[in-house]
């Protein structure tokens, strides 16, 4: 019980700082992308996850699947993805600052600049790092076949990081180098 509490906190609290920095930085100042079928592929995966965050947490037997004896150090090691991916993306999202767009912007504004620093020193793109640590930390803990779903996030967040490498590359002359020297998800992996 405590853990499908430190669960759904986590999400929540995920999903709580998304929104927050969303209105902070771009609620009023952005010009959303025309594009029809960006906006329907966002909204289905975000949908997507709260569904499947809070189907699983009502009912977490129904997805469970048995991972045999060593079922509680899988959950803690799980469980320990999941706050790591938690802070990963949290961090990243918090260093962008005013730099974030939306992904389903795809544009840059003139005021923004190339963050480098901290996570991005290196890693281009923490904040999705840490989404798929979030979810296959989450399917861990909860012993879920739903584990298999991360396979299409990762996919989804490899193309969409490499939509946004190519606008940043145009947009930034300095951007082939620093892809030069970082990781695109996991520092020294890839």
């Amino acid at each position: 019980m405590v853990i499908t509490i430190v669960l759904a906190v986590g999400v929540f609290l995920y999903f709580f700082v998304r929104l927050f920095l969303w209105i902070k930085y771009r609620a009023f100042s952005i010009k959303e992308s025309k594009d029809l079928t960006r906006k329907i592929i966002f909204f289905t995966v975000d949908f997507c996850i709260i569904t499947a965050v809070i189907f699983q947490l009502i009912a977490p037997n129904f997805w469970k699947i048995d991972i045999g004896s060593s079922s509680n150090a899988v959950r803690m090691f799980g469980l320990s993805i999941f706050v790591i991916g938690i802070i990963i993306a949290t961090w990243g999202r918090l260093l962008l600052g005013q730099n974030w767009q939306p992904a389903i912007c795809y544009e840059i504004g003139v005021e923004q600049k190339l963050v480098t620093t901290g996570l991005f020193s290196k890693m281009r793109h923490p904040i999705y790092s840490g989404m798929i640590l979030m979810g296959f930390g989450f399917e861990l803990v909860l012993n879920s076949w739903l584990i298999l779903a991360i396979v299409p996030l990762v996919f989804i967040l490899y193309q969409q990081a490499k939509l946004e490498e190519k606008l940043l590359g145009n947009y930034y002359p300095s951007y082939q180098e620093y892809k030069a020297r970082s990781w695109m998800f996991v520092p020294k992996i890839f």
